[in-house]
């Protein structure tokens, strides 16, 4: 028999044992578990790395105490935070969105060779960050947005998102609280710059759409069991969330609807 260690538990580098079959779900997010809808599910979680899986499952096996990063907004905060999908609105229709969202149209239609070759990569997370390094010029930082614009005395930060045309996706949307403690703050704006890609054919498009548009909302997903015991989760896409791309796509914001949203967010 081997030596047993009494520190040897489960980590990141030591991952052991087995599942029990009976554990797994017959429905996932409001999809069953069937054959036919398996591409569908495979889309949901691929949108996740093996690291993020690995992390998740050691932190629930050891039941280590996370740390607390839920974010509590005082009473002004709250005030300024259900106020964004009014100044979301009122983005859209300024000079000053539509000049970004020109500018960076431009740039994809500039780098959208480099956009096609990479939209090629088959790892869906790979093919995410290599399309952002193109747009961005950076490294990913795997903050909040990947770009940052002032906009009317504040800051418009915007996420890029891919969808392949022909396959389903469902890529990873935000931080909960982060996206809640950024929206807290007077004159924040967070959009998405959507990108629907085809590489047989081959089509780029791209729009800047407000988090709150009618088609993003549709889409979004809350997935708590992603983040840690301290957090409210992250968002998910997943869905016709691609036809937002579209050149005839006309964005729509309800202004109730999006605050009833962001409530059920805070309550989570």
């Amino acid at each position: 028999m081997g030596q047993k260690y009494p520190h040897d538990s489960l980590k990141t580098h030591n991952i052991r044992g087995s599942f029990n079959g009976t554990d797994i779900f017959t429905e996932y997010d409001g999809i069953q578990n069937a054959p036919e809808n398996f591409d569908e599910l495979f889309a949901l979680h691929s949108a996740f790395t093996w690291a993020e899986n690995v992390e998740r499952l050691v932190e629930a096996t050891n039941a280590i105490a996370s740390r607390d990063s839920r974010f509590r907004p005082t009473n002004a905060q709250q005030t300024t935070l259900l106020e964004a999908p009014q100044r979301a609105l009122a983005a859209m229709r300024s000079p000053a969105y539509q000049e970004v969202e020109k500018e960076l149209t431009n740039l994809v239609q500039i780098k959208r060779d480099q956009i096609l070759n990479a939209a090629s990569i088959d790892n869906v997370n790979l093919r995410g960050n290599t399309i952002e390094q193109i747009l961005t010029q950076t490294a990913n930082v795997h903050g909040l947005g990947d770009i940052v614009r002032p906009l009317d005395g504040g800051r418009l930060i915007i996420d890029i998102k891919t969808k392949l045309i022909d396959r389903a996706a469902a890529p990873k949307a935000y931080n909960v609280d982060k996206f809640l403690e950024f929206l807290a703050e007077p004159r924040s704006v967070f959009a998405f710059l959507m990108l629907a890609v085809r590489v047989e054919r081959p089509i780029v498009q791209c729009r800047l759409l407000s988090v709150f548009d009618d088609a993003i909302l549709n889409a979004t997903g809350v997935q708590h069991h992603w983040a840690g015991r301290g957090s409210r989760g992250v968002t998910q896409l997943s869905g016709q969330f691609g036809r937002a791309s579209e050149p005839d796509y006309a964005p729509h914001i309800d202004v109730r609807r999006a605050c009833s949203f962001l409530e059920r967010l805070l309550a989570l």
